[in-house]
């Protein structure tokens, strides 16, 4: 009986490991997806030739860098569910300068960082990426002008704290308008939190906030995102 009693439990801890190891070859997958989606690809592609096109070969250059850039921050982490801070950190500026090419009159933005944060300090892949896209996607292009970015990262207490705040038309407006949604990725980041969750004491978690003016209109959004900094990746 006690032997029968240790093969189920043994039995039962194989399917445990597989089911989470499937999960995670599962989010992957999907994490590489989310952040380079076709239609983004081809819209830089076509912003570089257009600096070509315009005999701006050093503008095109710096374009060339930040998507290339881009492209090996996925390869060297398309394995993972996770990076570092500096990856994480890298990866969003070159994104962000990539659409401000684009959109060089629609925004402006700023990445303060804090000094005493280890730059290899590892955090969850996307974690400042997505909000940054959301940001950006529906509520600072839609504006059309006058759009601010503000993306700070910093220690509190047990915590990396971080705060993605923007000055556009705000989550219900933007619900309205018909432009291509972030959501999949949003999806991938709340499965991403709930799997880390389960395997460390103090959570991962994240508060969004709509913000009005003194009118009580629609101002923007803020989100606040809290990591421990003891964090847990080893989740297998």
């Amino acid at each position: 009986t006690f032997i029968l009693i240790i093969r189920r439990l043994y039995s039962f801890q194989l399917k445990k490991k597989y089911e989470t190891e499937k999960k995670i070859s599962t989010l992957q997958l999907s994490s590489v997806k989310a952040q380079m989606e076709p239609h983004f690809i081809m819209n830089t592609i076509n912003t570089i030739g257009s600096s070509i096109y315009r005999q701006k070969p050093d503008e095109a250059y710096n374009l060339l860098l930040n998507f290339s850039g881009m492209v090996r921050s996925l390869l060297v982490s398309s394995d993972k569910l996770t990076r570092s801070l500096q990856e994480e950190i890298g990866f969003v500026t070159n994104y962000l300068e990539l659409e401000k090419s684009r959109f060089s009159d629609v925004f402006n933005y700023s990445i303060i960082q804090d000094e005493t944060l280890d730059p290899d300090t590892i955090i969850p892949k996307m974690i400042i990426q997505l909000h940054v896209e959301n940001a950006l996607k529906h509520g600072l292009i839609p504006k059309k002008r006058g759009g601010n970015l503000e993306i700070y990262v910093l220690k509190e207490e047990e915590f990396i704290f971080i705060t993605v705040r923007d000055n556009g038309i705000g989550r219900n407006m933007a619900a309205r308008n018909l432009s291509q949604s972030t959501g999949r990725g949003m999806k991938i980041l709340k499965q991403l939190f709930e799997t880390y969750n389960k395997y460390n004491k103090i959570k991962i978690r994240q508060e969004i906030t709509d913000l009005f003016d003194d009118e009580k209109k629609p101002a923007g959004t803020y989100v606040k995102i809290y990591i421990p900094l003891d964090f847990n990746k080893d989740i297998y």
